[in-house]
C-alpha cells in the first residue's frame, strides 16, 4: 500500500497501484451525507439533495456544501467515464484506477476532493462532540 493524495492506493494482482474510486472518493460524502440527514431529520435520500438540504437549513456551511457538491460531482463523473472506458474496451467496468493514468488536472481536482473530505469529516468530528 501506498498513498495519493492523503487516500490508500491498493495495488491490483499485477502490483499496479489503483485508487478505489468508490471506496476513496465516492463514499466518503455519501455517508457524510447520510450521517448528517439522519442527525437533522432530513428525509432527501439523494446525496446531492441531502447536501443542499443540509446548507439550506443551515446545518452545513454554504462554502462546505459549495465544495462537497462540486467535488462528489466530479468524482462521480470520473467514475462513470473510468467505467465507460472498460466498457468500450470490452472489460467489465470497475472503480479502480491507475492514478498515473489520470491527466494533471483530474490528480489536482481529486487532490481537492481529498481536502474537502477532510473538512467534512472535521465538520462531523466537531458536530458529534457537541452532543447533549
Amino acid at each position: 500500500m501506498s498513498f495519493f493524495a492523503d487516500s490508500v492506493i491498493e495495488k491490483d494482482d499485477a502490483k499496479v497501484e489503483m485508487l478505489d474510486l468508490k471506496t476513496r472518493t465516492l463514499t466518503p460524502f455519501v455517508e457524510f451525507a447520510r450521517i448528517m440527514a439522519l442527525r437533522h431529520g432530513i428525509q432527501e435520500t439523494n446525496t446531492l439533495a441531502r447536501l443542499q438540504a443540509l446548507a439550506s437549513r443551515g446545518h452545513i456551511p454554504l462554502d462546505l456544501y459549495t465544495d462537497a457538491s462540486q467535488a462528489y460531482e466530479f468524482d462521480l463523473h470520473l467514475t462513470l467515464v473510468h467505467q465507460l472506458r472498460m466498457v468500450e474496451r470490452g472489460l467489465k467496468p470497475d472503480n479502480f484506477v491507475n492514478p498515473e493514468e489520470l491527466s494533471e488536472l483530474e490528480r489536482k481536482t481529486l487532490k481537492f476532493s481529498f481536502t474537502v473530505i477532510e473538512r467534512l469529516m472535521a465538520h462531523v468530528r466537531s458536530e458529534f462532540q457537541r452532543l447533549p
